[in-house]
Order: structure tokens, then C-alpha cells, then sequence
């Protein structure tokens, strides 16, 4: 069930929508943005739906049929319980769906979706080894994890006992 809205790109008949989602399945996988891919236009894409009356998410083909930056006009309707569902490529998704006609699906691409659910605050992905610069200094993204630091069979007490370091996400110059 959807919660609270995080972000709404009010008065656009095309604009995205975030919820608060409680309760997702157990072993639901994440599925990751792709903000460099771009299908050629007839290319098959994959269309995820989550219509209300089926269990179990529905999946359909089609081809892409144009390009209005930033949408990704495909082929033919695809009914009800599409909006908001990932358009993928590559088992990447490169767009989100927003609405359809009977001729035309449309879909607003990962780039400018990304960006707006980034300016409604919403963290969506670390991605290990990304760079940005801040005037001359270059960064790095260094991802949240847990590792084993240490070793039991080291010569050095320093570094013993192994033992789990859990670290956050920062940015480290490089």
C-alpha cells in the first residue's frame, strides 16, 4: 500500500509521482536506473505493469516508436495498471511510464526521471566509483558496505582480532 507522496510533479498529464511503499515483498529486487542506454527506435523493450486486478505484476513487449526528449513514445496502448511501472531495456530500466493512449504509451526517460526524484530528495542508488568535481578536487563515491577488517592469523597484534566494520556512504578525494 502506498504511504505518504515523497514528490508530484503537479499539473503535467506525463509528470511522475513518488509514494512511500510499506510492506514489499520478501525478495523483491531492486531494479537499477540506466541513464546512458538508448534503444534504437523499433527496439523491443519490456514493460512492467502492476495491474490491481492480478497477483502478480504483468509484463509486456513493445517496440519504441519515437523520441520527444524527455519521453519515450511506444508503440501501441498497454491498458490499465501500467502507470508508474519500469520501461526495460538490457534489464536496466530506462524509463518510467506514465500514461498511454489507444495509439501511443508514454514513458519519461531514466535521466530526467532520476533527476526529479533526486531534487525531491529521494536517494535511489549508490554507484561505486562514480567521480564529481568541486572546483579542482575530484571525488569518489565510496558505497555503504561491511567488511572484515583484520586478520586472526596475523603476525601484527595491530591487527587482530578480525573483527566486521560497517561503514556509510561518503566521497573521498581522489
Amino acid at each position: 500500500p502506498a504511504g505518504a507522496v515523497l514528490g508530484i510533479d503537479a499539473g503535467n498529464p506525463r509528470g511522475l509521482a513518488a509514494f512511500q511503499v510499506h510492506g514489499a515483498p520478501a525478495g523483491v529486487t531492486p531494479l537499477r536506473f540506466d541513464l546512458e542506454s538508448w534503444p534504437r527506435l523499433g527496439e523491443t523493450l519490456s514493460l512492467l505493469g502492476f495491474p490491481q486486478v492480478e497477483l502478480a505484476p504483468r509484463t509486456t513487449q513493445r517496440a519504441l516508436s519515437g523520441r520527444r526528449e524527455p519521453l519515450l513514445l511506444i508503440d501501441q496502448e498497454i491498458g490499465e495498471g501500467f502507470s508508474g511501472g519500469p520501461v526495460l531495456y538490457g534489464g536496466k530500466v530506462i524509463a518510467i511510464i506514465t500514461e498511454t493512449d489507444e495509439l501511443t504509451t508514454y514513458a519519461v526517460d531514466a535521466p530526467a526521471a532520476h533527476k526529479a526524484l533526486e531534487g525531491w530528495g529521494l536517494k535511489l542508488e549508490c554507484i561505486p566509483g562514480e567521480e564529481r568535481t568541486e572546483g579542482v578536487m575530484v571525488y569518489v563515491r565510496i558505497c555503504p558496505g561491511t567488511f572484515t577488517m583484520g586478520s586472526a592469523e596475523s603476525t601484527f597484534d595491530n591487527e587482530k582480532p578480525a573483527h566486521q566494520v560497517t561503514l556509510s556512504e561518503f566521497w573521498i578525494g581522489k
